[in-house]
């Protein structure tokens, strides 16, 4: 899953966005970045990291 936030955030910065925080571990468990639009407003994708109990 990591990878394919990876590749995303690649192909924003590909495109000329604005990435004003990098994929990074929130302190909410969330593997996220965030962008700039147009209009200055954030955009984060993200996705809750679960831990696997055996």
């Amino acid at each position: 899953m990591l990878q394919i936030k990876k590749t995303l955030q690649n192909e924003f910065i590909s495109k000329g966005a604005k990435i004003v925080r990098p994929l990074h571990m929130t302190d909410y468990n969330n593997m996220e970045f965030v962008l700039e639009d147009i209009d200055g407003r954030w955009i984060s994708f993200g996705i809750k990291q679960y831990a696997i109990i055996n």
